[in-house]
């Protein structure tokens, strides 16, 4: 199991602590298919029954009640939620999305591997770990550098 955190912020979202930016302030411990859940979910960008989940893990073989078992634990940690519901053949399943962004969780993540900085430290330390690879193009930094500008009229703004 992976233990992800953050540190606590000031406002509250459902009953959970948030930065003012809406990340989630809270002790998260993912298996290796949760966290295998989650990114097909982010890929897909909308509620999936659990055939489709399991449609996108081609590699895995899977018992009924293993993956309802690990979609209830995931909703049971509030990484999870049912969307709604879904005619799968001739029954009704339950549609499931996630309910924290890949841009929360990475925040988490680099949160837990470096504790000891400031997120402004986090921040620098990673974009030049990454951008001195050799697969990061011209594309990916101008993205990176649009990302910045809004960001930074948004602070102008506050």
């Amino acid at each position: 199991m992976k233990d992800y955190r953050m540190v606590s912020g000031k406002d509250t979202v459902q009953g959970r602590q948030t930065h003012g930016r809406g990340v989630i302030v809270k002790k998260i411990s993912l298996s290796d298919t949760e966290l295998d859940i989650l990114q097909i979910l982010w890929d897909e960008g909308s509620a999936l029954s659990r055939p489709e989940i399991l449609a996108k893990m081609p590699d895995k073989q899977w018992n009924p009640n293993s993956i309802h078992q690990v979609l209830n634990s995931m909703m049971k940690k509030e990484v999870l939620k049912v969307e709604g519901m879904v005619q799968c053949g001739r029954i009704y399943g339950r549609t499931y999305t996630p309910c924290i962004t890949q841009e929360e969780f990475i925040t988490i993540d680099t949160k837990k591997f470096l504790p000891s900085l400031t997120p402004g430290e986090r921040l620098i330390g990673i974009v030049a770990a990454i951008t001195n690879q050799e697969d990061i193009g011209v594309d990916t930094i101008n993205e990176l550098e649009q990302m910045l500008e809004r960001r930074k009229q948004e602070l102008k703004e506050e």
